[in-house]
């Protein structure tokens, strides 16, 4: 009479792992989105000249840390903090 047996042990930790990869997957295409985000961007805006960069608060030197910090870890934009910019041409 043969005996078979089944190993449990590694059955169980396959979800695991998979679910480990599933993470490491997304932290990857996170961190690769927002490297093409920032890359993206910051062509668009060293392309200007800088007087426009000026009236946009910005200086040549800053354009890589504003854009960095206006994105999120996956490189979508960060949604306002309820401030805005009070429209031209209107008012009292």
């Amino acid at each position: 009479m043969t005996v078979t047996t089944f190993d449990t042990t590694a059955g169980a930790a396959r979800p695991a792992i998979v679910a480990v990869a599933i993470r490491a997957a997304i932290a990857l295409t996170d961190f690769l989105r927002r490297q093409h985000a920032i890359r993206y961007n910051r062509r668009i805006l060293e392309a200007l000249p800088d007087r426009m960069l000026n009236d946009m608060g910005l200086s040549r030197s800053e354009i890589h840390s504003a854009i960095a910090a206006r994105l999120d870890h996956a490189g979508r934009p960060l949604p306002s903090q309820g401030r805005r910019p009070a429209a031209a041409g209107r008012g009292a």
